[in-house]
């Protein structure tokens, strides 16, 4: 996508009288970029994409239930997911996994030191 200040320029070509191939050459976009830039009212917006779907998406469930079993170790879900059709890598598994983890929190020590 081209940038505010390319489009207003296109735009200040084409008004000079200069054609689709004469804007085309001078700033170095294609020509049918360039059509597209001079039929938009303004600066074109971007279609929106359809977001794709996870391959953990069908087993969350059963991740969510070995979590609250207190299994928080990802080899073995993915081992247990893996024979229920799982496709999928460890790393998406792992990276849904850790927000689930409780945090590890090391109890402070307070040091106590004597003369020698």
């Amino acid at each position: 996508m081209l940038g505010s200040g390319s489009i207003i320029m296109i735009h200040e070509l084409r008004a000079k009288g200069k054609s689709i191939r004469a804007i085309s050459r001078e700033t170095g976009h294609s020509r049918n970029t360039i059509r597209k830039y001079l039929r938009a009212e303004g600066i074109p917006e971007r279609k929106p994409h359809p977001k794709r779907g996870s391959k953990l998406n069908p087993y969350k469930d059963t991740i969510h239930e070995y979590i609250n079993m207190g299994i928080f170790n990802c080899e073995v879900i993915y081992e247990r997911i893996k024979e229920e059709g799982y496709t999928g890598g460890k790393t998406i598994l792992r990276d849904y996994v850790k927000q689930f983890r409780p945090s590890k929190h090391i109890q402070a020590v307070c040091r106590y030191e004597t003369r020698p």
